[in-house]
C-alpha cells in the first residue's frame, strides 16, 4: 500500500466548499491535512507525529488544480441487475418501439435457440408509442427464444409466448394457469398480451433470474463495481435477492466480497422478509428494496387517490397492514435495521405506521430504520420519520428523469402530487437523515448526476445547495450504514476513500454539474480508477 501526498489542488472538508490545500495518506488512512484559509494563512491537522515519519518515499500526486472530495457512497444499487444492463441488451435511450424490436431481434440472433434474452432499461414514457412491446411483436422479433423486456423501474415487464409459458402464466396451447395478479389480457380474447405487473411480474422475474448462470452473475457484479469506481464510488449499498431478483445473487456477491474481488466496499441488504435468513448470514440489516408496492411509472405504486391518467387505479400493496406490522416488529426486536421500498403515499403511510407500532412497543434508539424512495410523501410523513429516527434513502435523479414539466410524475399524478415529489429540501428541513442513491439500473450509477439533480430540482424551494447535495452521497450516506466513524468525509484518521474531480462543483454553473469528469478514485489509498498523472 503506497503512502500518498496530494498537492496542487483543492480539498473539500466537511460542510465547506473546497479550499486550496494538501493531504497525506499513510496505511490507507488520511494522516494529515494542510489547508489555506481565506486570509492566506495555513492550517494543519494530523495524526500522531510517528505516523507521519518517512513520508519522503510517498507517491506525490499533483492535482494540477483539480478538486479532491471524499469518495461517493451510493445507498441504493441493484448490483446484479445493473450488471445485466451493462452486459446488454440495454433499451435505455431508444427512440421508438421499432428500434426496441430491432435491438431485441439483433440480440436474439446472437443467442442459441431456447435460451433467455433478458432486455433491460425500457422506459415507455420516452417513446412516442408510450407502451411496452406485445407478445406478438416479441414473437416476431425473436422466435424460438425466451424473451423478457424489463421496464426501467423493475415493477413491470413483458414477455413473448415462450416466456409466458416458461414462467407459468399459460400453457403451450395458450390456456391460462391460475390467475396471478398483474397479467394484462386482451379485453375481447382474454389472451395475455405479454405485459406483467405486480405479482405476475415478480413471479416471472424471479423464475427467469434463476436461469442466469453464476458465471454471468459474477461478470454482472464485476462490471457494476468497475462502473461504480469510474464514477468516484467506493461504497455501495447493494439491494440483492428477493422477489424481483434471485437469492443466488446474494450468494455469488457474498463470495466475491469474501475473496476481495471487487474494487468497492459492499453494504449488503438481502431483500427478504425472512428474519432467520438475515441472522444466519450475520447481517445487521434486512429488507433493502423489498417492495411494499410497485412504482409510479407502472401505476403499481400504492396511492391514497387514483392516478390522474388511469382513473380508478390506486396501485397495489403487496402486504396487508397486519403482515407488514408482523415483519417489522420481528425484525426490529431482532436488532436489525429494517428497510423497505415505498413507491406511493399509501405504502409510505403503512410503513410509518408499522415503525410507530414497533418503536412504541419496543423502544430502540439505535435502529435507524430506513425508507427507500419516499417519492410522493404526504405533508406529515417527513416530520413523523424524523421523530421516529427513521432515515430516508432518496434518488434525486428521479426528479431529473421524471420530475420536469410534462414528465411522468405530472402525467400520472396530476399537479398537486407532482409538486411534492422527491422533496429533498423539505426532508432535510424536517430533520430527516437523507442519503443519496441511484437505484441503478433505474437511473445511472452516477452520483454527480444525483448531485446535479438535487441542485437543479424542478421546484426552486426544494433545491439543495451544492454542500447539501454532496453530503447526501458522502457524510449522510456513511451515517445511513453506521459507517460515519471511518468514511464519508475528508477527516484525519478516516479511510483515504477519495475522488478527484476535474472541476469544482461549487464553482461551475449548476446546469453543468452532471458533466464534471471523474479523474481518479482511491479506496483506502489504492487507486481503483483513473490514470491521473503524477
Amino acid at each position: 500500500m503506497d503512502d500518498l501526498i496530494f498537492v496542487g489542488g483543492k480539498i473539500q472538508l466537511p460542510g465547506r466548499a473546497p479550499v486550496n490545500g494538501a493531504l497525506s495518506v499513510r496505511d490507507g488512512q488520511i494522516s494529515a491535512i494542510w489547508t489555506e484559509s481565506e486570509s492566506g494563512s495555513a492550517t494543519q491537522s494530523r495524526l500522531e507525529p510517528e505516523r507521519e515519519r518517512n513520508l519522503q518515499d510517498a507517491r506525490v500526486i499533483d492535482l494540477q488544480g483539480a478538486v479532491l472530495l471524499p469518495a461517493f457512497i451510493d445507498t441504493h444499487v441493484h448490483m446484479t441487475a445493473y450488471g445485466y444492463d451493462l452486459i446488454g441488451p440495454n433499451l435505455r435511450g431508444v427512440k421508438s418501439l421499432e428500434e426496441v424490436l430491432i435491438k431485441i431481434a439483433a440480440a436474439a440472433a446472437q443467442c442459441p435457440e431456447g435460451t433467455l434474452v433478458w432486455c433491460s432499461g425500457m422506459d415507455p414514457s420516452t417513446i412516442p408509442e408510450k407502451r411496452m412491446p406485445t407478445r406478438t411483436e416479441l414473437d416476431a422479433a425473436a422466435p424460438d427464444r425466451i424473451v423478457w423486456v424489463c421496464h426501467a423501474e423493475y415493477h413491470a415487464g413483458c414477455g413473448n409466448s415462450a416466456c409466458l409459458q416458461y414462467v407459468g402464466i399459460e400453457t403451450p396451447s395458450g390456456l391460462p394457469i391460475g390467475m396471478p395478479g398483474g397479467v394484462d389480457r386482451d379485453l375481447q380474447t382474454k389472451r395475455a398480451t405479454g405485459l406483467l405487473t405486480a405479482k405476475a411480474n415478480s413471479q416471472a422475474r424471479n423464475k427467469l433470474a434463476n436461469l442466469v448462470s453464476d458465471l454471468v452473475r459474477h461478470e454482472a457484479l464485476r462490471r457494476t463495481a468497475l462502473e461504480a469506481a469510474a464514477h468516484g464510488i467506493t461504497t455501495i449499498h447493494a439491494m440483492e435477492g428477493g422477489p424481483l431478483f434471485s437469492d443466488q445473487d446474494v450468494r455469488v456477491l457474498q463470495d466475491m466480497i469474501t475473496y476481495g474481488e471487487l474494487p468497492v466496499d459492499v453494504v449488503l441488504y438481502w431483500q427478504t422478509t425472512e428474519v432467520a435468513k438475515a441472522l444466519a448470514a450475520e447481517l445487521p440489516r434486512i429488507g433493502g428494496c423489498v417492495p411494499l408496492d410497485g412504482s409510479i411509472g407502472t401505476h403499481t405504486g400504492a396511492m391514497m387517490e387514483p392516478y390522474r391518467d388511469l382513473p380508478g387505479c390506486i396501485g397495489t400493496n403487496y402486504f396487508s397492514q397486519g403482515e407488514l406490522d408482523e415483519f417489522v416488529e420481528k425484525a426490529h426486536r431482532a436488532g436489525l435495521q429494517v428497510s423497505m421500498h415505498v413507491g406511493g403515499d399509501r405504502s409510505a403511510e403503512m410503513l410509518l405506521q408499522s415503525f410507530e407500532k414497533a418503536l412504541l412497543a419496543y423502544p430502540r434508539s439505535d435502529h435507524q430504520h430506513r425508507i427507500e424512495h419516499l417519492e410522493i410523501p404526504r405533508p406529515d410523513h417527513f416530520e413523523r420519520a424524523a421523530r421516529l429516527g427513521v432515515a430516508v434513502a432518496m434518488q434525486p435523479a428521479f426528479d431529473y428523469y421524471w420530475g420536469q414539466r410534462g414528465g411522468d410524475y405530472e402525467a400520472t399524478l396530476g399537479p398537486e402530487r407532482w409538486s411534492r415529489s422527491n422533496a429533498l429540501k423539505s426532508a432535510l428541513e424536517a430533520g430527516v437523515l437523507v442519503a443519496g442513491g441511484s437505484d441503478a439500473g433505474v437511473t445511472p450509477l452516477d452520483p454527480l448526476l444525483g448531485i446535479h439533480a438535487a441542485v437543479n430540482h424542478f421546484r426552486a424551494d426544494e433545491r439543495l445547495s451544492v454542500t447539501e447535495a454532496v453530503r447526501l452521497y458522502t457524510e449522510n450516506a456513511a451515517r445511513l450504514a453506521f459507517q460515519e466513524h471511518d468514511r464519508g468525509s475528508i477527516t484525519v484518521g478516516k479511510r483515504a476513500d477519495l475522488v478527484i474531480l476535474k472541476e469544482d462543483p461549487w464553482l461551475v454553473a449548476p446546469a453543468n454539474i452532471k458533466d464534471i469528469k471523474v479523474l481518479a478514485t482511491f479506496r483506502e489509498g489504492r487507486q481503483t480508477f483513473g490514470d491521473f498523472a503524477c
